[in-house]
């Protein structure tokens, strides 16, 4: 999802730029938190 909103939305902005005008984190920090949480949890049974 994080890449489709890429296609109208910067994914890489500058610090400044993302502190100033977005209000959630960007592409790439989103898409970085995923992947770091899902390194984290692999070989977690799947508990639903």
């Amino acid at each position: 999802m994080a890449l489709k909103l890429g296609e109208y939305r910067k994914l890489e902005p500058g610090a400044l730029e993302e502190i100033v005008f977005f209000d959630h984190p960007s592409g790439r920090t989103r898409i970085l938190m995923a992947m770091r949480w899902k390194a984290h949890h692999l070989g977690e049974p799947d508990v639903r």
